[in-house]
């Protein structure tokens, strides 16, 4: 089994270079309107490819398919599209100069290609405009406030204003970073000695309030136990108040 498909070349397709399709293939040599400045398709390709030499055409496929047909044409379209938008940017820097020959030039061997570059820009409101409409119009344009060239001192300015925006930003930049917080400014602001009776202040409010809270006297309850454990891990009772009465009275009578 082959590796490669290429079994029927150079009877293939030109671009696809898939076998050729019985009586559906268009030879290199038929010509097309879609291609400006080229009367077939064999010419407009070698324009954007390289001219094949005449002794060894043969060697090379000699039609193109229908569907590469199509994409060629659509390319050949837009490669015009973008030639006419080329020459008429042209034309525009030509203006500024106060040169009007290469708009009306355009105008006058492209008519219609141009009208119709416009109308798919949609950049005219007329249909039948004129070079002279656009060269009248011309002082409305941006364009037209721009210097005709750009020499050094021209390209000097544009690079001072640009060094001028850097050094402004970089002195907002370091402005906000050596900007001093809120603590900082106040203690800068406020002198050693201010300072201090404010912290004095401080601190007697503080005693203030911790002597004005009253201590909880501990209740305890009177049938209430203490347990501790001692060397000889015993159980000591601590009298309440009632028993503690008790035995005193006790010892006031035994003495009577």
């Amino acid at each position: 089994m082959s590796i490669f498909k290429l079994r029927a070349y150079p009877f293939v397709c030109r671009l696809c270079l898939k076998p050729e399709q019985h009586r559906k293939m268009t030879s290199l040599d038929t010509e097309d309107e879609n291609f400006e400045g080229c009367a077939t398709f064999e010419e407009f390709l070698a324009t954007i490819s390289f001219q094949v030499e005449e002794e060894k055409r043969h060697l090379f496929p000699r039609s193109i398919c229908p569907q590469c047909k199509d994409l060629l044409q659509m390319f050949g379209r837009f490669r015009t599209k973008v030639r006419h938008v080329h020459l008429f940017m042209n034309a525009l820097v030509e203006l500024r100069d106060l040169n009007t020959v290469p708009m009306q030039e355009l105008f006058h061997t492209k008519l219609e290609s141009v009208r119709t570059m416009l109308a798919e820009l949609d950049l005219c409101h007329k249909d039948d405009c004129q070079a002279k409409d656009l060269i009248d119009e011309f002082p409305l344009f941006q364009i037209a406030k721009l210097p005709a060239t750009m020499e050094q001192t021209g390209i000097d300015e544009v690079a001072e204003v640009k060094k001028q925006e850097v050094e402004l930003q970089c002195s907002e930049e370091r402005e906000e970073f050596e900007a001093p917080e809120e603590e900082t400014l106040f203690a800068e602001e406020c002198p050693a000695e201010e300072l201090a009776e404010l912290v004095n202040e401080i601190v007697c409010q503080v005693e203030l309030s911790e002597e004005g809270v009253p201590e909880q006297e501990s209740t305890v309850d009177d049938e209430f136990r203490w347990e501790c454990l001692d060397d000889s891990d015993e159980e000591v009772k601590i009298p309440t108040k009632k028993k503690a009465a008790s035995t005193a009275a006790k010892k006031e009578a035994s003495k009577i």
